[in-house]
């Protein structure tokens, strides 16, 4: 065989290896679409899987490491999959996936809104389903679900709100650090992590929470039908395991994610067979309900598995949230 040939041959071997072999990407494209992805069952009539997990933003996010990848925020994600879901007539009910421990008060409230507005525009119904927590924020947008299923273990509850702003003028003083603010007004700088707060300053900053906490719980007694009783155990903020959420009244049932389809089917009067679907980015082998991704990557939390607290200002900026978040302080903290 002259050389020629066997580079001839060489050259269409590795044509051939390279349309066979898998294809890799290390940095997945999140330009690409979300596509419906068969998980289970059969049937023409369609339940959708549509998964809330992490931190709930509206900032797009950003993977660590030398070629970073902007993924899009949490609620874009979860809007364009409602959209999805709402937009194909075949799809007769909702499956909401959440595992969160809440977010930003303006992002969770976004989701709440929207998962509202999917149930008055296509009348399909909405079963949560709560995996290892949905508490705060992640219960906030669940009650915009008809009915809720946690699994014995969930935790959540956390109905609360909580200011957060990192504090470095200590840290600034030790370091001979200082810096020149010029303001229009008294409070025009409130909560400015340069200095101690005021007395006042505080006061004001705890009435707006207040008031923010007040619509949450407003929401809770109105969704959930709770007597004050109920609702008083519910305004202390404590986190809760499922138990004792189903005695108070804030989730509908224990359970898995088979029995919350279950329940969606029998909520959009399907008595037969039901395919269950998903939208993703990405295809996965051997996919089920309990792939709670959308792209090849998992989301990134708040915390980036720190316990340094220096650590949490760039992911966690100054604001309000409806958040489950322990690690925030050593001390008790209000949520």
């Amino acid at each position: 065989m002259t050389h020629s040939l066997r580079l001839a041959l060489l050259a269409v071997l590795a044509v051939l290896l390279g349309a066979c072999a898998p294809k890799i990407s290390l940095y997945p494209d999140y330009s690409a679409p979300l596509l419906e992805q068969h998980i289970s069952g059969q049937g023409e009539n369609k339940i959708a899987l549509v998964y809330v997990t992490g931190p709930i933003t509206t900032n797009p996010r950003k993977s660590f490491g030398l070629n970073s990848v902007t993924r899009p925020s949490v609620v874009q994600e979860t809007v364009a999959q409602l959209h999805k879901a709402g937009s194909d007539p075949s799809v007769r009910a909702l499956v909401l996936i959440v595992d969160s421990p809440g977010g930003t008060v303006v992002a969770s409230d976004l989701l709440y809104t929207e998962l509202m507005k999917f149930r008055r525009i296509t009348n399909k119904p909405i079963v949560v389903q709560m995996l290892n927590v949905a508490a705060s924020g992640g219960y906030y947008l669940s009650l915009a679900a008809n009915l809720i299923h946690a699994t014995p273990s969930t935790i959540t509850g956390s109905v609360g709100t909580i200011f957060v702003s990192p504090q470095v003028y200590g840290l600034m003083d030790k370091l001979g650090l200082g810096a020149t603010v010029i303001k229009s007004g008294r409070y025009k700088d409130i909560g400015s992590p340069l200095r101690p707060s005021q007395k006042e300053e505080l006061k004001a900053l705890q009435n707006m929470i207040d008031s923010m906490n007040s619509r949450f719980l407003k929401l809770v007694k109105t969704q959930r039908k709770l007597d004050q009783k109920a609702l008083n155990a519910v305004a202390e903020a404590r986190v809760l395991l499922a138990g004792e959420a189903l005695e108070l009244g804030l989730v509908d049932a224990i359970g898995y994610t088979d029995s919350a389809i279950a329940e969606a089917k029998k909520l959009a009067g399907i008595t037969g067979n039901a395919r269950v679907i998903a939208y993703r980015r990405t295809q996965y082998p051997d996919d089920n309900v309990y792939n709670t991704a959308t792209g090849q990557w998992a989301q990134d939390s708040f915390l980036q598995n720190t316990g340094v607290q220096i650590n949490l200002f760039p992911n966690l900026p100054t604001g309000f949230y409806h958040l489950w978040a322990p690690e925030l302080s050593p001390s008790a903290s209000q949520f």
